[in-house]
This record gives C-alpha cells, sequence and structure tokens, in this order.
C-alpha cells in the first residue's frame, strides 16, 4: 500500500481532570499516574500513549499492567510446594 500523503487529522473526546493534566503536563522521560479505582488513570495512559505515538511515529512502544502473579512469587511457591526453602 503506498501513501498518498494526505494527512488525516483526527479528534478524541478528552476533558481532562486536574490530576491528568499535571500528568500530562510533566516533561519526565518516565512518568506514572497513581490513583484509586476511578481516578482517570487508564484513561489519561492511553491518551497519553496517543500523544506520544503521533510524537515519535515509526516507533514500537508498549502499554502493560501486571495482572498476574509476578514470577518470583510463582517460583518461592513452586519451591515451597516442592519441599524446598
Amino acid at each position: 500500500m503506498g501513501r498518498t500523503g494526505q494527512t488525516r487529522h483526527r479528534e478524541i473526546a478528552y476533558d481532562p481532570l486536574p490530576s491528568q493534566k499535571l500528568f500530562h503536563s510533566l516533561e519526565n522521560r518516565f512518568k506514572g499516574f497513581s490513583g484509586p479505582i476511578g481516578s482517570g488513570k487508564s484513561q489519561a495512559l492511553c491518551h497519553e500513549a496517543i500523544r506520544l505515538s503521533y510524537q515519535n511515529p515509526g516507533r514500537l512502544g508498549l502499554l502493560g499492567a501486571p495482572t498476574y502473579d509476578l514470577p518470583l512469587e510463582r517460583g518461592s511457591r513452586r519451591a515451597q510446594f516442592q519441599g524446598a526453602g
């Protein structure tokens, strides 16, 4: 597929909360957003990823979260089950 040279403009409705605005304004290379359930973490992080993808075309990125037991914890349990430790 060839490029046509046309630019498309997409608008995403997003009215960030004050804490989200602060997060977006940070210029740190590595930053995070933490808070309780419903504080807008996922929304802020997704919008940040979209913004950065437009600023860095052709680059690879990753969004991830520890949604499973950490390997060290699994290894410790396995060792205890097998009688080690």
